[in-house]
């Protein structure tokens, strides 16, 4: 299993939720205790999330953790 695999959706809600708040990728990973290189490779599939990753980035975008960890639903209409 790869690494990406393993941490989808992650990144994906990670990169929806930093944009929709107007925060920088780099701002987010030095306020959760990252360098900007480890969040930059948790985002690339090259770097597994660990759940003390996750409970930082929560506290720090004001999110759940079920947030950053929910799949899309199927078809992405949500109606």
């Amino acid at each position: 299993m790869l690494i990406s695999e393993n941490n989808a959706p992650v990144p994906e809600n990670l990169n929806r939720i930093m944009n929709q708040k107007g925060l920088k990728q780099l701002f987010v990973a030095k306020q959760a205790g990252l360098t900007g290189q480890q969040m930059t490779d948790m985002l690339n599939g090259r770097r597994l999330i660990k759940v003390s990753d996750l409970l930082s980035l929560s506290d720090v975008l004001g999110v759940s953790v079920s947030d950053l960890c929910a799949r899309a639903e199927p078809g992405g209409s949500g109606t």
